[in-house]
């Protein structure tokens, strides 16, 4: 028998009220260095080329609506990153996932 499906509630309505960097950290993936924030800032792995270079990834957040890549040179918006959270099932979990740690922990 499978195990029942993770509910979300309204996917939509939990991604819009996610924080930016949680879905720059959901869109990230696993690897240890996809995700980073410390003092240099928030860097992480970019959904459109999906890089690593040695300080982790290539995007980096601009503020809470706009976000870059060093790698590809473009600039997209935060509801850019909503769309592919959206999109993905993988990425939906993670951003779930990660919330439910944050409000646990």
């Amino acid at each position: 028998m499978n195990a029942a499906p993770v509910s979300f509630g309204d996917p939509a309505a939990l991604v819009r009220d996610l924080p930016t960097i949680t879905l720059a950290e959901a869109v990230a993936g696993d690897h240890v260095f996809a995700f980073l924030d410390d003092e240099a800032g928030v860097r992480f792995r970019c959904p459109q080329c999906r890089r690593l270079d040695c300080n982790g990834g290539t995007a980096e957040l601009v503020d809470d609506l706009r976000w870059r890549c060093r790698r590809c040179d473009q600039t997209w918006t935060r509801y850019y990153l909503e769309r592919i959270v959206l999109e993905d099932a993988d990425y939906l979990a993670r951003a779930y996932r990660i919330t439910e740690v944050e409000r646990v922990g």
